[in-house]
């Protein structure tokens, strides 16, 4: 059951207040208006070109398509586009995205990345970390199915997600959108200011906020009394429901277009997702009962001091183990944190999640045929997280109770040169760096637990390359390959003292040339094999 798909469908439509300059509400050349997929631009091949003609299985979804579907993050894409899944994971790798049913499972090892890249204003992103975070005043969204090794390098084997984000302007405005969530209990409230600040200057700067009390029940409650009877401190407190989450987004823009020849878009975003643990959130539900209740004879027992106790097993069983927003998870016990290495206290846990993207591209035209292009990024996902992984009304034993960080950073530098040749010909060529710091744990709460730190150091260089051959008017042959390299270093300490690692460091090599024949025999039918 898709809890959160039901939650749209019943959501307040948004309250809007917008003022722009009378200039925006007339029809005229310099006017842009999209109306429909049809006036979108794709680039999945890094150029300018209708959905119709580009030979790559993709969605895309507009701006107005994308507030008239309440699309606000890449799991509310579930919703709109066939054959994506997108998950939420407990562990630092933060979620899961797949394709066609090609993605990576990767449990909470936050070491692994996906196979299905996230591409935001050209800064691609290979971590799940990106699923946490809302993509707020998003101007466009692709879905590319499918290998995207040519254009898009790194991590894209089962497809790329491409969201390009709203630009100022050229006029000013000010929009201001309130919601309240009736399902989940939240309340939502964005603000937008953009326009021009000097003739060739424009700004933009979204600012969103979002309070969840959320939509699970939680009736661990219910056992308390007839288990703490029998065995007093069986059950210590229980969340009432989640996810209780608060969620902050910003981003700001600045776009200078001083001569036709030269533009430039820098971009810098901050989000941040505060809640409680993954599990006290209604994370994980029992969804198997044999016998038709769940069965807690060993968690009693535990509770018991060792002995077995029927009677405190009955009492505890109050889940109705079925997939639904009713579950029966009891907090962390509060005895097992005293002590715990990071000195936190809270019974609910925590699930803090932060990420950084910036942004910077830069285009230059030398000639009416020649378009240069660099992209700069850099990104930086942090995640805090404690919590219980007992599936029960009570926490009984400390060894159900881990708490952990990751942090990830990193840098790419990506540039192009691209032709628009007026005669059969064109070329596409660039290179792309990436530069990579991980560091990541996950420790056991109780006291005296060792710290065993991660450190994965990672580097990839790529250069790529595509020929556009019009065979006839109707006809394109395209051919191009992508070659790359990636190092990674791995490092493991416990407790500051380096830990023997075998292989401390690996290489990767990788070749993929890919050639595409297109038949366009009108404006709205197009054929390829790729």
């Amino acid at each position: 059951m898709d809890v959160k798909t039901g939650i749209s469908c019943g959501a307040l439509a948004w309250a809007l207040i917008s003022f722009a300059d009378p200039a925006a509400a007339q029809t005229g050349p310099e006017t842009e208006v999209v109306t429909g997929v049809d006036e979108v631009v794709v680039t999945a091949r890094r150029r300018d070109e209708a959905p119709i003609s580009v030979p790559v299985s993709v969605t895309v979804l507009g701006s107005e398509q994308l507030r008239t579907l309440a699309v606000d993050s890449l799991q509310d894409l579930r919703a709109v586009t066939p054959g994506i899944s997108v998950g939420e994971v407990s562990g630092g790798v933060g979620g899961t995205v797949s394709l066609r049913g090609v993605g990576t499972t990767a449990g909470s090892n936050p070491t692994f990345e996906q196979t299905v890249a996230v591409n935001i204003d050209g800064v691609q992103l290979s971590r799940g970390g990106a699923v946490r975070v809302g993509q707020i005043d998003m101007e466009k969204i692709e879905v590319l199915r499918g290998p995207q090794a040519l254009f898009f390098g790194k991590n894209s084997p089962a497809g790329v997600i491409s969201i390009t984000t709203a630009d100022p302007g050229r006029s000013f405005e000010v929009e201001t959108r309130a919601g309240y969530e009736f399902s989940a209990k939240e309340r939502q409230l964005e603000a937008v200011v953009s326009g021009p600040i000097t003739e060739t200057l424009g700004g933009r700067l979204v600012v969103y906020g979002a309070d969840m009390d959320g939509w699970r029940d939680n009736i661990a409650g219910q056992a308390a009394e007839a288990a703490n009877a029998i065995r007093p401190g069986s059950v210590m407190g229980a969340t009432s429901g989640g996810p209780q989450q608060t969620f902050f987004f910003t981003r700001g823009t600045l776009k200078w277009e001083p001569t036709d020849r030269f533009d430039a878009r820098l971009k810098l975003s901050y989000a941040k997702n505060e809640g409680i643990g993954y599990n006290q959130a209604g994370g994980f539900q029992r969804i198997y009962c044999p016998n038709g209740a769940p069965q807690l004879a060993p968690q009693a027992t535990v509770l018991n001091g060792g002995t077995p106790n029927a009677d405190l097993a009955k009492a505890l069983s109050v889940d109705n183990c079925r997939p639904d927003a009713t579950y029966a998870n009891g907090n962390i016990n509060p005895a097992f944190l005293v002590g715990s290495p990071e000195g936190f206290t809270d019974p609910s846990g925590a699930g803090d999640y932060s990420q950084q993207l910036h942004s910077l591209e830069l285009n230059y035209r030398p000639s009416e045929w020649l378009k240069l292009t660099s992209v700069t990024g850099w990104a930086k996902n942090e995640d805090f997280r404690v919590d219980t992984y007992a599936v029960a009304p009570s926490d009984a034993a400390a060894a159900n109770d881990f708490s952990g960080n990751t942090g990830y950073t990193q840098f790419t530098q990506e540039v192009r040169v691209s032709s628009d040749l007026p005669g059969a010909f064109n070329f596409l060529g660039g290179a792309f760096y990436e530069s990579s710091e991980l560091e990541t744990y996950t420790r056991a709460i109780a006291a005296g637990s060792p710290l065993f730190l991660h450190n994965i150091d990672g580097e990839t260089q790529s250069v790529f390359g595509q020929v556009l051959w019009d065979v006839a008017s109707t006809v394109e042959l395209a051919g191009g390959l992508r070659w790359s390299k990636e190092s990674k270093d791995f490092a493991v300490s416990r407790e500051g003292v380096p830990q023997p690692v075998s292989p401390a460091s690996a290489d990767f090599e990788n070749t993929s040339p890919e050639v595409t024949l297109t038949w366009r025999p009108t404006d709205r039918l197009t054929l390829y094999g790729a």
